[in-house]
């Protein structure tokens, strides 16, 4: 796995992360509300059946998972 730290106007996107899901306490979204979440600030990241993907990803996949971080 490769790791890039991005920054986004001279500002690091992990000042923005948030962590959704913990091993006691999981988010799951379903395939029905993918479709309705919107890409506004946030880059939210699911764990699928497909592996690690991003919300953009999971709508073009047409699949759901478990929501682990935003950033």
């Amino acid at each position: 796995m490769i790791i890039t730290f991005k920054y986004y106007y001279n500002n690091s996107l992990l000042e923005k992360l948030k962590i959704v899901s913990s091993p006691t306490k999981k988010k799951i979204i379903q395939l029905k509300d993918v479709a309705r979440l919107s890409e506004s600030n946030n880059i939210l990241f699911f764990s699928t059946s497909l592996g690690l993907k991003t919300l953009l990803e999971c709508k073009k996949d047409k699949t759901g998972g478990v929501v682990l971080f935003t950033c």
